[in-house]
């Protein structure tokens, strides 16, 4: 085996496994804090940051189509885990305010922002919600809006909430739009060392590439 190939599929390796780490957000890898003696109420639950969902519509995720989730154990968080969440970070004004700022700011900086406007404008829309959380018409989804705009900060009906949007029309609403993303959570797991995983492997693969050499010799 030709040892830049070897090095390469290492590196790669880890590289993965870093991303899909930095990718849940729970108590344990997040600061919570997002002001001084305030923190953001994650309800003990790994949640996924939005960029891992980008652009994808709700039938999608839900079909698995792309990155396995609930295969992994992600789903998505009902209307009141997402009452919690953001009702731990708004900051009690409706719409844009000052005040709000905190909140979405750390919001938008441990989730992802999903659209960028400008260096003082940007947000997250995403959807969540069981069937019936928020509208009772089958098929709709939960979508909410966390935003910021020149220092101000806004949650969009006071908590993220609005009404129903179809999770079954891809083209209409924009649903699978590259502002969407999908608030996803799961029941925090036992860490596994996915990591010291990937390096056994290399080095595995590392033993295997001198045994080979002495072979050879």
């Amino acid at each position: 085996m030709n040892t830049k190939v070897l090095v390469a599929t290492c590196l790669f390796l880890q590289l993965l496994t870093s991303n899909v780490q930095a990718a849940v957000i729970n108590n344990t890898n997040t600061n919570t804090e997002f002001k001084t003696g305030e923190y953001a109420d994650l309800q003990g639950l790994d949640w996924l940051s939005l960029d891992m969902t980008a652009g994808q519509s709700r039938q999608d995720v839900e079909r698995d189509y792309y990155g396995g989730y609930l295969i992994d154990g992600w789903r998505y968080a009902s209307r009141k885990e997402t009452e919690d969440l953001l009702g731990s970070l708004w900051g009690g004004v409706n719409d844009w305010d000052i005040g709000n700022l905190s909140g979405a700011d750390w919001f938008l900086e441990t989730f992802g922002k999903t659209n960028i406007t400008s260096i003082s404008s940007y947000s997250a829309s995403f959807l969540f919600g069981n069937e019936g959380d928020c509208t009772t018409i089958t098929h709709e989804s939960c979508i909410g809006r966390v935003a910021i705009n020149n220092g101000d900060g806004s949650f969009r009906e006071d908590l993220g909430l609005d009404a129903g949007i179809s999770s079954q029309n891809d083209t209409a609403q924009n649903v699978r739009g590259s502002i969407y993303s999908s608030l996803l959570v799961r029941d925090t797991i036992s860490p596994v060392p996915v990591p010291a995983a990937a390096w056994l492997m290399g080095s595995g693969l590392l033993g295997l590439f001198g045994l080979s050499r002495r072979k050879t010799a």
